[in-house]
C-alpha cells in the first residue's frame, strides 16, 4: 500500500479520534476505509430532545454535512451548543427558515393506511411488491390481477381508487 494512503487513512483515525468521543476503530480497510465509533454520545440524542428530524447527512474525507430540521420554537443556539458539547469541531453554517410539512412520513402513511379498505391497500402492496410499478413493468395488471383472484378490472378499480386517495392526502387536495 503506498505511503500516502496510509497516511490519509491514518489521518482520518485521528481526526475521527479529535472530533469524536468514545472508541475509534477501523472496521474496513478495502478501497474506502470505514471506522466506526462507539459512544454514549451521539447527535441523535439532542435531536430527539429539540424535536428535530435529520433530513441529509453525507460524510466526506474533508468534510461531514448534516442537514437537521428543528421546529420554529426551538432554541437553534442552544440546540448547536448541545450538538457541539458531542462533536467540538461543529459548526452552523446555514439556518434557515421554512415552512414544515404538515405531516412526518410515519404519519402520513398512518393516514394512508385509515383512509384506504383494506383491500385497496392489498391491491396496492401486491402491485407494488409484484413490480408492476418499476418501468418497464415486470407484471402487467392482469398477473397482479391473478395474484390476487380477482378481474382485471377489478384490480384496476381498487389501485385508481387507492392512488386517487393517496395522492389527494400527498397533494393535500381537496374532494
Amino acid at each position: 500500500m503506498p505511503d500516502a494512503v496510509v497516511s490519509d487513512r491514518t489521518n482520518v483515525v485521528q481526526i475521527a479520534r479529535q472530533t469524536l468521543s468514545g472508541s475509534v476503530d477501523v472496521v474496513t480497510e478495502d478501497s474506502s476505509l470505514l471506522v466506526e465509533v462507539r459512544t454514549d454520545d451521539w447527535f441523535g440524542s439532542p435531536l430527539a430532545e429539540y424535536g428535530g428530524v435529520l433530513r441529509e447527512a453525507s460524510a466526506e474525507p474533508d468534510e461531514t454535512m448534516i442537514l437537521v430540521e428543528v421546529p420554529r420554537q426551538a432554541d437553534v443556539r442552544s440546540f448547536v451548543e448541545r450538538l457541539q458539547g458531542i462533536a467540538p469541531s461543529l459548526e452552523l453554517v446555514a439556518q434557515r427558515q421554512h415552512q414544515r410539512q404538515e405531516q412526518t412520513t410515519a404519519e402520513l402513511s398512518d393516514q394512508i393506511r385509515t383512509e384506504l379498505t383494506d383491500r385497496q391497500l392489498e391491491v396496492l402492496q401486491t402491485a407494488l411488491s409484484a413490480g408492476y410499478f418499476e418501468w418497464p413493468r415486470e407484471h402487467d395488471g392482469e398477473a397482479v390481477a391473478t395474484r390476487l383472484d380477482i378481474t382485471q378490472p377489478t384490480f384496476n378499480k381498487h389501485l385508481r381508487f387507492a392512488e386517487r386517495k393517496t395522492f389527494e392526502l400527498l397533494f393535500d387536495a381537496d374532494e
